[in-house]
């Protein structure tokens, strides 16, 4: 994967995460050039573009001519261009929640990468008036959403998303100087996600 990583996050937490969630919905990842930035969002969001290469100057060098002008030039990428949001740090942030809402947008994402691999791209259809129906309705979100559900999460899935979990608790608690965190029982402050991490089966205590 190529990774443009924009945030304070260490490579070494998202790009296994990324690379799993990839992996989970049968993606190839290895040649995938995937951007993640902070945003002031109280979600992780993302967006895929289909394309074989990506012409930004944030990714590629300025290639100059003989005319002193340029141009810059390309990064091959496997049939997609990948953005990745991350969450604001806001205050009482449910950790946990945004990393497993981050985990499934990551595996969302990635399904769209595969509908450019495999070129099973479902266009979207419109309505009398000329508008896009919506996005719930879909086909190709609804081919996302259908591969996430089917998808195989690997094993060490918990300890990749506690490991950003982590992440968002220890910036936020740095910015709000917040002290009442036990990553033993997830809580965060005082809200207790042990009803929203049992909704996640795979998510359960071993």
């Amino acid at each position: 994967m190529k990774l443009y990583n924009k945030t304070k996050c260490p490579d070494e937490i998202i790009e296994p995460i990324l690379i799993a969630a990839g992996k989970s919905v049968g993606a190839r990842t290895t040649n995938v050039v995937v951007k993640v930035t902070q945003t002031q969002k109280r979600w992780t969001r993302g967006h895929v573009w289909g394309q074989s290469a990506v012409y930004k100057a944030e990714f590629a060098t300025r290639q100059y001519k003989k005319d002193g002008t340029y141009r810059f030039g390309k990064v091959k990428t496997d049939c997609a261009y990948m953005t990745i949001g991350l969450p604001g740090l806001h205050h009482g942030l449910n950790v946990i929640q945004q990393a497993v809402e981050g985990w499934k947008v990551m595996q969302h994402e990635w399904a769209h990468v595969r509908d450019f691999q495999k070129r099973k791209w479902l266009s979207t259809p419109t309505t009398p008036s000329g508008r896009q129906i919506k996005w719930r309705d879909r086909p190709c979100e609804i081919s996302a959403e259908c591969q996430v559900s089917e998808a195989n999460n690997p094993e060490n899935v918990k300890t990749m998303i506690r490991n950003l979990a982590i992440y968002y608790k220890d910036k936020t608690q740095a910015k709000y100087q917040m002290i009442n965190w036990n990553p033993e029982r997830l809580i965060f402050g005082n809200e207790d996600v042990t009803e929203y991490r049992n909704s996640v089966n795979w998510f359960q205590d071993d």
